[in-house]
């Protein structure tokens, strides 16, 4: 913000009492003329309009090409406080020289510029030995803590992957000696073990979710404690219940001070069997059987329920995100229904599990082939959801259906109920397709994020966010 202009008078003292009164109510006037007129210019936006003060067009485009094959895409986009301004920083997938995976970030003032205080220009690139990029959040001093998976821990597998950067995008040294480290959910054998979540505590330390291929190659759900400076918990890792279908953890939020519940994903997606939640103690790491007397988990079964369409008994369903909307937890997710992709929700309360079919707004069914979310206060409470419609990055919004929550019906009041698709420029001949994997919501505006692909034949990718909604003004910023 620039500092403001000042302007000092010399003047008569006989005058001054006379002319600071006129000074204060002429600009005291047009204080609120110019005040009024911002803010009816601000009431304009509706919240399916793009940001027109936000990059170009309400777009903004990353090239990171730091060589490969260029598939450099946003896996999650996290907002700073107010007090910061307002700014973003998306944690992505870069690829280097040798097709080598390295964590992206960029972080971004409000206006969508590139923020040079950060990185090299704005921009990160730290070749951590990852084999996949899959989830990211702030601490407590907005380091920036990254999860996924590494082979290049000296053992056989791959091992869960944790790093963690400074507020500046340099490697936090105070993190495990270099900002970094590779642990197993067990020690007893060698097998493949994931990242697909992390919570950060109120001490820092974190609890990262994933799952560990056992013997007989069957993935179960893990969690395990790593201390704020890096150090994993020599207590053992809690696992979810084993079954005979391959699932992994790729959410979390909290429920309270102290415990959470996780979302967990079938690997190998099924026709009715979609996934689970699975509530811990954040403390000890037990399954709370209050939640679930069956291990702490809930299985997340796919059911036609009164006001919702089934979503099909013969396509596949997958389970994406997780969202707390207060006394509830609510999951999405999409399946490959007939005619078109289309998603479904289900609810857990209370200890209580109920569940939905596909949710379709006539014959606009959603073709989402990836599904972010996240609550919202207004409307009266919504959710927001992002993906991929039909090669298009995609935005709506649902609302309540009944004032429980127990079910949740396409906004009428957004766009018409119908999804919002944004298209990003390619290089020339080449089609238009893009996609949002991370969607985050504040002061009534969204920021979806994810890639634009430049170039179909040659795979070049690259960052791409999109902001929508009408500005609002909060403590001196946006």
């Amino acid at each position: 913000m620039n500092p403001p202009v000042r302007r000092h008078l010399v003047i008569a003292v006989t005058t001054v009492k006379t002319l600071v009164r006129a000074i204060f109510w002429h600009t005291a006037i047009a204080t609120m003329v110019v005040g009024a007129a911002l803010f009816a210019h601000a009431a304009q936006a509706d919240a399916w309009d793009l940001d027109l003060g936000f990059g170009t067009g309400g777009k903004v485009v990353t090239n990171f090409d730091a060589g490969g094959n260029n598939l450099d895409r946003v896996v999650k986009i996290l907002r700073y406080p107010d007090r910061f301004g307002g700014k973003y920083v998306a944690v992505g997938r870069v690829n280097m020289a040798g097709n080598v995976l390295a964590i992206g970030l960029a972080r971004y003032l409000s206006n969508g510029a590139l923020d040079p205080t950060f990185g090299s220009g704005g921009k990160v690139i730290k070749d951590a030995c990852m084999s996949d990029i899959t989830n990211a959040a702030f601490d407590s001093q907005f380091r920036i803590v990254v999860v996924g998976s590494t082979s290049c821990s000296g053992n056989a597998t791959k091992d869960v992957a944790v790093v963690r950067f400074n507020a500046f995008g340099g490697d936090d040294t105070s993190f495990a000696g270099d900002g970094g480290l590779a642990f197993k959910y067990t020690k007893s054998f060698d097998r493949e073990d994931f990242a697909g979540a992390v919570l950060v505590l109120s001490d820092d330390s974190l609890l990262v979710g994933g799952g560990l291929k056992a013997v007989g190659g069957v993935e179960s759900p893990y969690i395990q404690k790593v201390s704020a400076s890096g150090v994993v918990a020599a207590t053992a890792s809690a696992q979810g219940l084993p079954t005979a279908s391959d699932r992994r953890i790729i959410g979390v939020v909290l429920d309270s001070f102290n415990s959470s519940i996780w979302l967990v994903r079938t690997v190998a997606p099924t026709q009715l069997v979609i996934g689970a939640v699975w509530k811990i103690n954040n403390a000890s790491l037990a399954s709370d059987t209050g939640f679930s007397a069956t291990g702490g988990e809930h299985l997340l079964i796919n059911s036609a329920t009164a006001g919702f369409e089934s979503c099909g008994t013969t396509e596949s369903h997958q389970v994406t995100s997780i969202v707390r909307f207060g006394t509830r937890v609510v999951m999405f997710g999409y399946t490959n229904a007939s005619p078109s992709l289309s998603f479904f929700m289900t609810r857990a309360l209370d200890g209580s599990l109920r569940t939905y079919g596909c949710i379709k707004n006539g014959a606009n069914a959603i073709d989402f082939t990836t599904l972010a979310a996240t609550g919202s206060p207004d409307q009266g409470g919504s959710i927001y959801l992002a993906g991929s419609k039909v090669n298009q990055m995609g935005l709506f919004r649902v609302v309540k259906g009944q004032a429980d929550g127990s079910t949740w019906v396409f906004d009428p009041n957004f766009n018409g109920g119908v999804p919002v698709g944004i298209d990003f420029p390619s290089a020339t001949g080449q089609p238009l397709i893009s996609g949002a994997a991370s969607i985050v919501h504040s002061h009534l505006q969204t920021v979806i994020a994810g890639a634009r692909v430049w170039n179909n034949t040659t795979s070049d990718l690259d960052f791409a966010m999109a902001r929508f909604g009408e500005l609002i003004f909060t403590s001196g910023f946006e």
